[in-house]
């Protein structure tokens, strides 16, 4: 599972200024609302260039967003039950989400995948997808911010903050 100066990095050094972060998942699913969880607490970020858009399970029914995308989802496949995964350039052709559907309709520069510890309807996410959830709504909203206000100070204060 990558740390949170790993997922910091990749995403510094793969997205531009302008970005938006859609986050798949059926709420009512487990673990599958991992990506749906994400970008719902994000949402109400406001900054120049960043917008999170909740999309359910209904990614066909989205608008193309206008600019890349960072991708949310619980991911499927050879990866251990509770690990988040980050995929730089995903092949648009692979389809590794838990939902189906293609990513060749967006330009997805980063994956932000879960793998499912828990699934099925009725179920409640994990302590494990809420806890990487967390993670990721975390450096998700300090990466935003440090491109809109600057670096943060570090904790300086007064003159100690002065070149």
């Amino acid at each position: 599972m990558p740390g949170q100066r790993e997922l910091r990095r990749v995403l510094r050094e793969n997205l531009p200024d302008r970005f938006t972060l859609v986050g798949l998942g059926n709420p009512a699913s487990g673990d599958d609302a991992f990506g749906y969880y994400v970008a719902r607490r994000l949402s109400p970020l406001r900054a120049p260039g960043f917008r999170a858009v909740p999309a359910g399970i209904w990614l066909e029914r989205l608008p193309p967003p206008d600019g890349p995308v960072v991708l949310v989802d619980a991911v499927v496949g050879d990866f251990e039950p509770g690990t988040l995964t980050v995929i730089r350039d995903p092949d648009p052709e692979r389809d590794l989400g838990s939902h189906g559907v293609g990513l060749a309709r967006l330009d997805v520069r980063v994956l932000i995948g879960f793998s499912p510890v828990r699934l099925g309807p009725g179920e409640r996410m994990s302590r494990e997808a809420l806890e990487a959830g967390r993670t990721v709504i975390r450096v998700v909203r300090d990466v935003v911010l440090e491109r809109a206000e600057g670096p943060p100070d570090a904790g300086l204060r007064g003159g100690a903050a002065l070149p």
